[in-house]
């Protein structure tokens, strides 16, 4: 087993999907769900991140977006500090 591996899972009626794109000095994961309502959703996680957690967790969270900062603009991706803060702060953790 690769730690680049592609991964194809069901979770909470999710299918969730993280595939990776390897360069040379590089290796970033792209992560996507598809809702039980056949929605596809391109998730913005960590892209050195492609755990089966960190997906989970997003689904958990509520499928969030990016955190805004005080002046509007986005930060990064979401992490797996920040989604678990995200649901304990939604009270589901």
């Amino acid at each position: 087993m690769s730690l680049f591996e592609d991964k194809v899972w069901i979770y909470k009626r999710h299918l969730c999907r993280v595939v990776w794109d390897c360069d040379v000095d590089n290796a970033k994961a792209f992560h996507t769900i598809v809702t039980p309502e056949d929605k596809e959703i391109y998730a913005d996680l960590d892209p050195y991140n492609g755990s089966k957690e960190l997906v989970e967790l997003w689904i958990d969270a509520g499928l969030p977006e990016k955190i805004k900062t005080s002046t509007g603009l986005n930060r990064g991706p979401l992490n797996s500090k920040q989604l678990r803060t995200i649901i304990k702060i939604k009270g589901k953790g």
